[in-house]
């Protein structure tokens, strides 16, 4: 039983992290979440490119920007980054307060992303309660 959840978590965050790379593909048939995104500055477009050439180090503190700025994808894709720890630090929390702001502002990914990185940052608090005991 532990390992078909253990499993399906694997493929909740696979399914997640196709959402996010597909919605940054740049693809003319991809449509962004909301107008906030039609409207992308220079500055976002420049993070989504250097994301995409993997360039963490780059995109991280771009993308940060735009999220303070209050733009729902980059909000999203700060969170993401932090989950898995590109151009920042593994910080469930950090990842769970950028994506539900991003939720709040109506980025359909941020929903569905809520319940995994909740999962997590649980699975881990438990596990440093255990390790405590």
């Amino acid at each position: 039983m532990k390992r078909m959840i253990s499993g399906l978590k694997v493929v909740v965050i696979l399914c997640a992290s196709v959402a996010f790379l597909a919605g940054c593909s740049g693809s003319a048939e991809v449509k962004p979440d909301s107008d906030a995104v039609q409207g992308s500055s220079a500055q976002f477009m420049k993070a989504k490119a250097a994301y995409l050439a993997y360039d963490f180090v780059v995109a991280f503190p771009l993308m940060l920007k735009e999220a303070e700025a209050g733009n729902p994808e980059a909000q999203y894709a700060v969170g993401y980054m932090y989950f898995y720890g590109q151009g920042a630090g593994v910080n469930y929390e950090e990842s769970l307060k950028w994506i539900r702001k991003a939720a709040e502002l109506g980025n359909s990914k941020a929903f569905k992303a809520l319940a995994i990185v909740n999962a997590e940052r649980n699975k881990q608090k438990n596990a440093q309660q255990q390790r405590a005991k």
